[in-house]
């Protein structure tokens, strides 16, 4: 793991033990319910604010020198919004993972609630659900990652298939996720790219 995602990985328990610590004790499936939903609304807000962000700065010409500006307004509005709206994926992920757990470590204490005292299970099943999200996602990461660095190395020893890939690079991006699409960024990118999305 890089210097920077031990970083992040610290500052992600770091926040989790704030909110752990914040909650005390209370939190369960039903308040982070009732959160998703007000940071629904906010989606909502931010959503409205960039499509008029971007309808503004679609009304302006090209050579107008308020277009530029208009344009950045435009593109941090749409990212406030994603940065939500990947926000509440995760919220999803999580309630998810403690409904449904699909993961040994989720199910072992989901099997084990029910003995301890009430105040300690939505905790204690919330919080072990957001370790399973998190370690999931970090394993998606650092498995794309390695593919990418794969197609890199494969594409600087052997000429020929680094030329195949490059014919049929955008071929390939048009059939796969936003997160696939990446990886064939990261593999035909002549420069670093900044970090893999999850």
């Amino acid at each position: 793991m890089s210097e920077r995602g031990v970083f992040q990985w610290f500052l992600g328990v770091g926040a989790l033990l704030a909110l752990c610590w914040a909650a005390g004790g209370c939190a369960d499936t039903e308040s982070v319910a009732v959160f998703r939903t007000q940071v629904s609304e906010l989606h909502d807000l931010l959503q409205a604010d960039a499509q008029r962000q971007e309808s503004v700065a679609a009304s302006l010409p090209t050579e107008d020198p308020q277009r530029p500006q208009a344009d950045a307004l435009a593109a941090a509005a749409r990212a406030r919004e994603q940065v939500i709206a990947a926000g509440i994926a995760r919220i999803d992920e999580v309630l998810a993972e403690a409904a449904n757990p699909t993961d040994p470590l989720s199910e072992t204490v989901g099997a084990a609630a029910p003995l301890l005292p009430i105040s300690l299970r939505g905790p204690l099943v919330l919080g072990t659900a957001a370790l399973v999200t998190a370690l999931r996602a970090w394993r998606l990461k650092a498995g794309l990652s390695s593919v990418a660095r794969g197609l890199s190395a494969a594409m600087r020893e052997d000429e020929e298939f680094r030329a195949c890939f490059m014919r049929h690079a955008n071929t390939f991006r048009s059939t796969q996720t936003p997160t696939a699409k990446r990886v064939v960024d990261e593999a035909t990118s002549p420069k670093p790219l900044l970090a893999l999305p999850i």
